[in-house]
């Protein structure tokens, strides 16, 4: 068998391909390139390169655990001192929850659609026992009256004249 042998500075003059590519390994590559440089960098600049190796993660559309693995691995190979590192995690907060798109398939939009509704008709009922009015009730459930109106006759609900 045969094994090739791949240094990663072999890689130095390839850095713009190593940050077009959407393989994984390149940002393995990459991160580990500019870990090198920024060793001979000062703090600011080690942030900036660490920051930026973060956006990368979420830019390239890998999945969720991709994306904790490279964090991870590159948080293990550029170290900041607390400060830094305390202002990077609020930016990797950030970073999430602009970057929380995932896709949800239609049979999870239509059972998540259907958790609301069955949590909607549970409060409406709940609330007629409290004899709280259906005007109420509509406007804090989204239900329509006449859905209401069922659950009243449906839970032996008395139907009160002010409702």
């Amino acid at each position: 068998m045969t094994f090739p042998v791949v240094k990663i500075i072999d890689y130095k003059d390839r850095l713009a391909e190593l940050e077009q590519s959407t393989n994984p390994m390149a940002l393995v590559v990459a991160a580990q390139l500019k870990s090198l440089e920024a060793k001979k960098a000062d703090i600011h600049t080690k942030y900036d390169v660490k920051l930026q190796l973060f956006k990368d993660c979420f830019k390239k559309g890998y999945t969720k655990d991709q994306i904790h693995i490279l964090i991870k691995f590159i948080d293990w190979i550029i170290n900041l001192p607390e400060k830094y590192q305390e202002k990077l995690n609020d930016q990797l907060l950030i970073l999430k929850e602009e970057n929380i798109m995932p896709y949800v398939t239609s049979w999870e939009r239509i059972a998540r659609k259907k958790a609301i509704k069955e949590h909607a008709l549970e409060s409406a009922k709940k609330m007629l026992v409290d004899d709280v009015s259906i005007e109420t009730i509509v406007k804090y459930t989204g239900l329509a009256k006449n859905e209401i109106k069922r659950l009243m006759h449906g839970a032996a609900i008395p139907l009160h004249e002010n409702r």
